[in-house]
């Protein structure tokens, strides 16, 4: 048996990998068919070839058989595998912390354990 060297990822560390090109695929292949459900009600029209849309579909069988093997492979599914969250934030293009929040970001008010300053009230 090879021991992987440090060049070389492990196999677990491939299979990880491979899910997480799986699981960006997918989210290719299932924004594709949101598009398209809404350009078969009329509401948008895609500029979108059939080469591309075959070429999307396609890479997600492919990634999908390739991280199968691997699991196969390695006789177990490993932890770590990333989320949809993830590969979003990834895909997702920086944004300043204002328009990400919706607003200015708040100031902190006191430091925790601070008193604040007693009321003074006349009778």
């Amino acid at each position: 048996m090879r021991h992987p060297t440090e060049a070389e990822p492990s196999l677990e560390q491939r299979t990880i990998a491979a899910h997480r090109l799986y699981l960006a695929a997918l989210m290719r292949a299932e924004a594709l068919e949101a598009l398209e459900a809404l350009e078969a009600a009329g509401h948008i029209a895609i500029d979108l070839s059939d080469g591309d849309r075959g070429a999307i579909l396609l890479e997600h069988r492919e990634r999908f058989q390739d991280l199968n093997d691997l699991v196969d492979e390695l006789g177990y599914v490993p932890k770590g595998f990333a989320k949809r969250s993830e590969i979003d934030l990834e895909r997702a293009p920086a944004r300043e912390p204002t328009a990400q929040w919706g607003g200015p970001c708040p100031q902190p008010q006191a430091r925790a354990g601070a008193r604040a300053a007693p009321t003074v009230r006349s009778a």
